[in-house]
């Protein structure tokens, strides 16, 4: 998952946004706060198979949430109980 935050914010409309050193920082506050989970279980959304990671993460850490701005992820809305949403969906759900 932190390879796929690096890759997202170097690319598409993150590409040039953030230097190298602050997607680092941002990958290693991310690592240290987050809550490590090694999926057991393989899941196939089928709609974006590089989006699977995630929900296998959620699922094995048993997450409430999945907040992300990909619209392959939040179409699904919900996942096993587990809610997808945007950040500014997130925000006005826990405010």
């Amino acid at each position: 998952m932190i390879l796929e935050l690096l890759a997202v914010g170097d690319r598409g409309k993150f590409k040039g946004r953030f230097s190298p050193l602050l997607l680092r920082k941002v990958c290693d506050a991310y690592r240290d706060s987050a809550i490590m989970a090694a999926p057991r279980r393989k899941i196939r959304s089928g709609i974006d198979k590089k989006d699977d990671i995630f929900l296998e993460c959620a699922v094995e850490a048993g997450a409430d949430y999945v907040i992300s701005g990909d619209r392959h992820l939040t179409a699904i809305g919900n996942f096993e109980g587990i809610l997808i949403v945007t950040p500014a969906d997130f925000l006005r759900i826990t405010r």
